[in-house]
């Protein structure tokens, strides 16, 4: 275990870039930050290339420590810090102890199989598409009810906000490390997923819009959620199968991005559920 206690130190640096988003796709590289979300890497089988560790939270958490070396530090390499290092490293004023640097995961393998009908035909619990869904805290809570309803598959398209950022990541409390999701332009999916025998509805207020309860659902249905100034195209409305609402008060503003997508996986999740 190495001592570093200098913010100008190449693995510092390194690290605090791994914050923005171009150099965690230079380097295919992330942050995990935090007791919680470094827990639950660990239960998923994540394993960390390096760990920054305070003296302070090591003396406190001995045993956490240990355990999280022995799952996911066996070839990590280990360094022991102080606060201010882990505020440059993490963005966050108070961070709670430990940060990791984990490798991301390739996920272009389920990419080319949703569209070849091996993965296509095996999901189960539907698909949400999300279509330039770029606030992060929106991004995580999708992902992290995914998760809780058992939702198949979420698929962003490229402008929506990173999966690896730390926000992100902290909003999915863990959810994004088991939740299955892949990148790929709205239309495309649409396109592929309709191909592919798939019900793809616009999360939409359109001219034929139908009530999201009167609509029959399996585990072949798909719909697509907006951007949340904009919504959705009407190129993408048209891509798809129909269009449905959420039902609100008259003269109430639009719902949430996040909100919205959580209504709709819980009625898939009733579906499926059945």
């Amino acid at each position: 275990m190495e001592l570093i206690t200098s913010k100008s130190n190449p693995r510092v640096m390194h690290a605090s870039k791994l914050l923005k988003k171009k150099y965690r796709e230079e380097y295919g590289e992330y942050l995990v930050v935090g007791r919680k979300l470094t827990a639950e890497a660990a239960i998923c089988g994540i394993y960390a290339k390096t760990i920054f560790v305070t003296k302070n939270f090591l003396d406190k958490n001995e045993e956490f420590c240990r355990d999280i070396f022995e799952k996911i530090g066996q070839s990590a390499e280990i360094i022991l810090t102080d606060d201010e290092i882990l505020k440059k490293i993490s963005g966050d004023e108070s961070p709670d102890g430990i940060v990791c640097i984990m490798g991301c995961i390739d996920k272009s393998e389920k990419i080319d199989k949703i569209y070849n009908n091996t993965l296509c035909d095996g999901i189960r619990g539907g698909v949400i598409i999300l279509d330039s869904v770029r606030d992060p805290g929106n991004m995580g809570t999708v992902i992290r009810t995914a998760y809780a309803f058992g939702t198949g598959l979420i698929i962003a398209s490229p402008d929506c906000a990173d999966i690896y950022s730390p926000k992100v990541q902290r909003g999915a409390m863990g959810a994004a490390f088991s939740q299955s999701l892949i990148t790929k332009p709205t239309a495309d999916a649409v396109k592929e997923l309709r191909k592919n025998g798939f019900t793809v509805f616009a999360t939409a207020l359109h001219h034929n819009s139908r009530d999201i309860r009167d609509v029959e659902m399996n585990e072949k249905t798909a719909f697509v959620i907006g951007n949340e100034g904009n919504g959705l195209s009407e190129e993408i409305i048209d891509l798809c199968t129909g269009s449905v609402i959420i039902p609100i008060q008259e003269h109430s503003e639009s719902l949430n991005a996040a909100v919205a997508a959580s209504i709709v996986m819980w009625e898939m999740a009733k579906t499926n559920n059945r």
